[in-house]
């Protein structure tokens, strides 16, 4: 399953057993095109790979994108992960108390970087796709809003959900084989 787009994700993901072969076949398709352009697709992936904690994945992904998404943007995806990382924790556990005063309450967290990223749409379509992962439900509203203000379609968001979703699985996947 080589693809020249892809060559360092696909050594990666070589070693996977028959039974995440579909978890190849899905990344290989994710990263060769969707409704999605290709630096969006690889900047979101690598968030992704950061957030979940699949070092090696985002290094393959960063390896593959370096032709065409700049060192600021893989940067921003970075960003990304990390802020989502805390952000995802508190709004969802907020949400999950379901108390009113809590949504009256100051997050009195830092999230200044997340304000002058290089690409708004490439950074909230990364954060975006963090929010899927965590399944925080007011971080997805919230990106999801921005995505479409940015004139992201609703399909190329549904793309981010899929791609959100195979990132993920291959991550886990990984661990089977390491």
């Amino acid at each position: 399953m080589s693809t020249d787009a892809a060559p360092a994700v696909d050594t990666l993901l070589a070693p996977l057993t028959d039974s995440c072969k579909d978890l190849r076949l899905n990344m290989s398709t994710m990263l060769r095109g969707s409704g999605i352009d290709q630096p969006t697709t690889y900047c979101s992936a690598i968030a992704v790979a950061y957030f979940v904690g699949a070092k090696a994945l985002a290094e393959a992904l960063r390896a593959d994108s370096a032709s065409f998404l700049s060192a600021e943007e893989a940067t921003d995806a970075e960003a990304a992960a990390a802020l989502m990382g805390m952000t995802t924790v508190y709004y969802k556990s907020r949400e999950l108390l379901g108390k009113p005063s809590y949504s009256q309450m100051r997050p009195s967290l830092r999230m200044n970087r997340m304000m002058s990223p290089v690409s708004r749409q490439k950074y909230e379509a990364a954060s975006f796709a963090c929010a899927a992962v965590a399944a925080c439900p007011d971080c997805l509203k919230s990106h999801e809003a921005k995505l479409l203000e940015t004139g992201l379609s609703e399909a190329a968001v549904h793309d981010l959900l899929r791609l959100a979703a195979v990132v993920h699985g291959a991550s886990i996947a990984l661990g089977i084989v390491n």
